[in-house]
């Protein structure tokens, strides 16, 4: 069992039941997922973060 503080547990339930609730960089972190998989993938899944980033 996590222990976790209760107001954070209903703060994610309302973030999932209600996506205008997210925060903006959940948003832009959403955008970027394609592009970070794909730089990944096209250097043969070996890059770590550093690498991604730059």
């Amino acid at each position: 069992m996590l222990e976790i503080a209760l107001s954070s547990s209903y703060g994610h339930a309302a973030r999932e039941a209600d996506p205008d609730a997210r925060p903006d960089h959940w948003w832009r972190e959403r955008a970027l997922e394609a592009e970070v998989r794909r730089v990944w993938d096209e250097n043969g899944q070996v890059y770590g973060a550093k690498k991604v980033w730059k």
